[in-house]
């Protein structure tokens, strides 16, 4: 498979989820523990005007991000036609996140999400699903959930 691909991040974008989920988190008068939930609620806002914006500028791709995580080899995207679905999916089971929230992470209804990740090898599958797919692997790896992060 692809060995040296390192993961993208746009950290003007993260932050701006962060700043968005806690001002929405802030009006529903700060809920103990739903952090998660403001979290996706406040990624797919900002996905969902990222793609409006995008769509009225004839852009179909997140941008790439200016600063990779510090000591990585910079590496190209992965074309959506020659991404894995069933690959994909298992690094998106790997992450923890349910279809619901990753579909909303990556900016793609969970049917289009659940026809890309059942496409089987010999089956065409949606490129434009697997490049969304694609970019919302790269950026939620690049920050992995709490859970996964490995201490020594």
């Amino acid at each position: 498979m692809y060995e040296n691909t390192e993961k993208f991040i746009d950290l003007d974008f993260e932050q701006r989820v962060r700043q968005t989920a806690y001002h929405l988190w802030e009006d529903d008068g700060r809920p103990f523990g739903e952090e998660k939930k403001y979290w996706f609620m406040a990624l797919e806002q900002l996905l969902g005007e990222r793609s409006a914006s995008e769509a009225g500028a004839g852009h179909t791709h997140p941008p790439t991000a200016s600063a990779a995580p510090a000591g990585s080899r910079e590496t190209q995207h992965v074309p959506p036609d020659m991404r894995e679905p069933k690959g994909d999916h298992n690094r998106r089971v790997s992450l923890g996140m349910e279809p619901e929230n990753f579909a909303a992470a990556a900016g793609v209804t969970v049917e289009q999400l659940r026809a890309y990740e059942l496409t089987g090898p010999d089956q065409d599958f949606d490129l434009d699903v697997a490049d969304r797919v694609g970019w919302a692997l790269e950026r939620l790896e690049a920050q992995p959930p709490r859970s996964q992060i490995v201490r020594n």
